[in-house]
């Protein structure tokens, strides 16, 4: 079966490339409908160009450097996105001292002049080089020099304001899936590989798939969610709780999962958690069975949306 995370080529952004392509410029941190713009306007001149699409963006977490900020998705979670929403290759560059003090004209040269690159696809606000010193108007006249194709995408707009990945690390803090998913390209994702509890699920509760998230990655808010697992390419319905767990007075931030219909072993597997709607707060139940009765019900919730799968051959 396919591997989820291996579809999509990744290169450094310094690699050459001769292979006839369409090259999205920006962060996409996030991968908002704004970013979903720019990659379906480059879709449209891969087509003309008979080329594949690609696109830059950063392996580290550059608001390091600037604000501490977290990330909405980690590298990986990026990948596993633009792969879905039909981005062929990847180019990354690690944020530091070295990258973000080249120049205008130095960073274009770095990422251009080695690729059979046909056109150039970016946001109107891109900017780039030290001091963001580069523009959108600065690629145009760069890339007129050589041949270039350059499109400009116009910003747009949610709630009268630039839809931005500022909007969206706050609904992630707020645990505000619906306003996540109203902005994002497709539903909001979480990726880790499984990792063994405290081992009280599967005896006293339901089975769980644990996974710990990247330092950098923003904490999605305390709640319990109806969610989608998607493991070796195939999507499984689930139910997970973010947060604590009250009733067992513990309050280390853990993701754990219940996918239903499910009882194969994957730990040391990644997975990707998919969160679909927000069910119901965390909650502190006065015993076990009363927090067995109430999972039961989320479960039940969750079931009532599609047909199950069963994994059991």
């Amino acid at each position: 079966m396919a591997n989820t995370f291996n579809k999509i080529k990744k290169f450094d952004y310094l690699d050459s490339n001769d292979e006839a392509q369409v090259l999205c410029l920006g962060f996409f941190d996030s991968i908002h409908k704004g970013h979903l713009r720019i990659i379906n306007e480059a879709k449209v001149l891969a087509h003309r160009y008979n080329a594949k699409v690609s696109l830059f963006t950063f392996s580290n977490n550059p608001l390091k450097m600037f604000n501490n900020s977290k990330l909405v998705y980690t590298f990986d979670e990026r990948c596993y996105v633009l792969q879905e929403i039909g981005v062929d290759y990847v180019y990354s560059a690690n944020f530091d001292i070295d990258f973000c003090s080249q120049r205008k004209k130095e960073f274009l040269d770095s990422i251009i002049s080695n690729k059979n690159i046909k056109a150039v696809v970016c946001g109107s606000d891109y900017t780039f080089g030290v001091n963001r010193e580069g523009n959108a108007q600065y690629l145009i006249e760069y890339c007129s020099n050589i041949g270039i194709q350059v499109k400009v995408v116009d910003l747009v707009m949610y709630k009268n304001h630039k839809m931005a990945s500022t909007d969206i690390r706050k609904s992630v803090k707020n645990g505000d899936i619906n306003a996540m998913n109203a902005i994002l390209s497709m539903p909001y994702i979480v990726e880790g590989v499984v990792v063994r509890g405290r081992g009280v699920g599967a005896k006293e509760l339901v089975a769980t798939a644990n996974i710990e998230i990247s330092q950098d990655k923003e904490k999605l808010g305390p709640g319990v969610y109806y969610t989608n697992v998607i493991y070796n390419g195939i999507r499984f319905r689930s139910v997970t709780n973010v947060g604590s767990q009250p009733t067992y007075n513990e309050s280390k931030y853990i993701i754990e999962t219940h996918i239903l219909y499910f009882n194969k072993d994957i730990y040391d597997k990644k997975i990707i958690v998919e969160f679909i709607e927000k069910i119901r707060d965390v909650q502190k139940f006065e015993n076990k069975a009363q927090l067995k009765e109430q999972i039961l019900k989320d479960i039940q919730y969750v079931n009532s949306q599609n047909g199950g799968y069963d994994l059991d051959d």
